[in-house]
């Protein structure tokens, strides 16, 4: 088997980026991807200059349309194995094998949803997680706060700059008293319990149902989301770093965005709690550029000589 010079498992944002990085510097490259992103319920992805509000498999779209000219090929499916041989990464797709000198983990998180009637219907359109990515959209409905642990009253604070009709549900925290006092003093009303199910009107949220069967009429939820890695990277033995949000943690990298293990680097939301497409995207690029330099100082077969 010929290696590859890099094989990036993931083609969300981050993946992308890096392929556009290294089939820019003629690399020969290999994207492995399901086809099922997180963000593909969403109905647009903010805070990317130049394509405010595109729809995430638009975005995709393009991102395949400008690596077109470069050598990178992309394969439907999943890496179920990955193990280095070596000088090299040997990766397993059903009955293929790939080999790469480089890989890439551009894979993300996997979401922890509840299994609330009604969430389903409202995810991504009603039900979010970051106000910075959704919250102009869910601007002046009335909101409620959940899940966000012990950021729960700083968060709250910060929401209130889309809607002055602000509902926090304390859930397992415990807000201490000078914070409730805080949010109460702006406005905020704090109460405990847990969702137990939300109503909605096809993907409006109306109303969020209490475990107490108490009815909180509200038209948008910031849900704090536990989250975890995917089956993949909990079975390579990576250095972690501890989340809160995230049972295995979150991947550890250096300055150039490399693991603990040879030739393998990470980027995008399996690396922090910070997941913005914009932020993946710039990531991604950073270690498709290293990746590039460190190739570059590694014997090997030339770069690819694709136009």
């Amino acid at each position: 088997m010929q290696p590859i010079d890099l094989l990036i498992i993931g083609g969300g944002p981050a993946g992308l980026s890096a392929a556009l990085y290294t089939g820019r510097a003629r690399r020969r490259v290999v994207v492995v991807d399901a086809g099922q992103p997180r963000h593909a319920v969403a109905e647009g992805v903010h805070n990317l200059i130049g394509m405010e509000g595109i729809a995430p498999m638009e975005l995709r779209r393009r991102a395949w349309a400008d690596l077109a000219p470069f050598d990178v090929s992309l394969r439907q499916g999943r890496v179920e194995a990955l193990h280095h041989d070596g000088d090299r990464w040997i990766a397993r797709l059903g009955e293929d094998t790939l080999s790469a000198r480089a890989v890439l983990l551009a894979v993300g998180v996997v979401d922890l949803l509840p299994d609330w009637p009604g969430l389903s219907a409202t995810w991504g359109h009603t039900v979010h997680v970051c106000p910075f990515c959704h919250g102009w959209e869910m601007r002046d409905r009335p909101l409620l706060a959940y899940g966000q642990g012990d950021h729960l009253a700083q968060f709250a604070t910060m929401l209130r700059s889309w809607s002055r009709d602000l509902v926090v549900l304390t859930g397992d925290t415990m807000l201490p008293d000078a914070e409730r006092a805080s949010l109460e003093a702006q406005g905020v009303v704090v109460r405990a319990g847990h969702p137990a199910a939300l109503e909605h009107q096809g993907a409006e949220l109306t109303g969020v149902v209490l475990d107490d069967g108490t009815l909180l009429p509200r038209g948008a939820m910031f849900l704090g989301v536990r989250q975890r890695q995917t089956e993949l990277v909990r079975g390579l033995g990576l250095e972690m770093v501890p989340d809160p949000f995230n049972e295995d943690g979150h991947v550890k990298t250096d300055e150039m965005g490399r693991t603990n293990l040879p030739m393998l680097w990470a980027a995008g939301d399996l690396c922090t709690r910070m997941q913005q497409v914009s932020s993946a995207i710039a990531a991604g690029g950073g270690r498709g550029a290293m990746i590039h330099a460190i190739l570059s100082m590694t014997p090997s077969t030339p770069p690819s000589m694709t136009p």
